[in-house]
């Protein structure tokens, strides 16, 4: 199976974004910071793995999802559920849901 159809696998929907925790001890921000803390208890931080395609308007037009495979996110601690895929953790969300990009990976 190659990586694009593996990545296909676990696809979500609309604007769902499939995101793995970060604890905040273990990210270290391209400058060199390390997250120690959390800026509030009630947040969540956490790297984008895969993302929906979009949200589709009345009209029918799609609209993209703004995050990206990669991105640092910031997102409240009651607005996700959990899944664990090939025995790894991760959180669903929906992207409007999502508080902040906190860093843009760069490609």
């Amino acid at each position: 199976m190659s990586e694009e159809t593996k990545e296909l696998k676990n696809q979500p929907l609309y604007d769902g974004t499939l995101i793995k925790p970060i604890k905040h001890d273990e990210y270290k921000t391209l400058g060199g910071i390390i997250m120690k803390e959390p800026p509030n208890p009630n947040t969540v931080m956490g790297e984008v793995h895969t993302v929906g395609l979009g949200q589709y308007t009345d009209a029918g037009v799609l609209l993209p999802t703004l995050l990206k495979k990669g991105d640092i996110v910031l997102y409240g601690s009651n607005t996700f559920a959990e899944v664990k895929l090939e025995g790894v953790d991760y959180h669903l969300i929906q992207e409007t849901k999502v508080l902040m990009i906190i860093e843009r990976k760069a490609k």
